[in-house]
């Protein structure tokens, strides 16, 4: 009786866990779905500008938690083939410099069941069509 006791005690805490794992999972897959929906929407944006930083109102979803989304989207110039894109303007660009790529970052928070900070951050990169200048008349 003992050992038949102790182990249904062992299994309501396992079901406890899972449930917890459960539930941190669900919040982490909508983060995402919330992320990849933000992204989605700035990519399409055509006039898409640097420096822009937004929030978004928080998206409830029943069950899970209180999502906070927030992004900025900023300029990436390849300076150096060997390196990584960099935020600083490269020294042999012409006057305005003009970037490569805009960097987009979309940040989604909450508080998991215990109250805890979380955060899912999706990162993505949107090419900068480079401007050669106006056309030149035919003929």
């Amino acid at each position: 009786m003992l050992v038949l006791s102790g182990a249904v005690a062992g299994l309501a805490q396992l079901q406890a866990v899972a449930l917890r794992e459960a539930a941190e999972a669900r919040a982490r897959s909508e983060a995402a779905l919330l992320a990849r929906a933000k992204l989605d929407e700035l990519r399409a944006y055509s006039p898409l500008t640097t420096g822009t930083r937004g929030i978004d109102e928080s998206d409830d979803v029943a069950g899970v938690a209180s999502f906070h989304r927030s992004w900025t989207v900023s300029r990436q110039y390849f300076c150096d083939p060997d390196a990584p894109p960099s935020i600083t303007p490269c020294a042999s660009d012409p006057s305005p410099p003009q970037p490569a790529l805009l960097a987009l970052r979309v940040t989604v928070a909450w508080q998991d069941r215990d109250g805890v900070s979380q955060r899912f951050v999706l990162d993505s990169n949107v090419a900068v069509p480079i401007s050669r200048g106006p056309p030149r008349p035919a003929g």
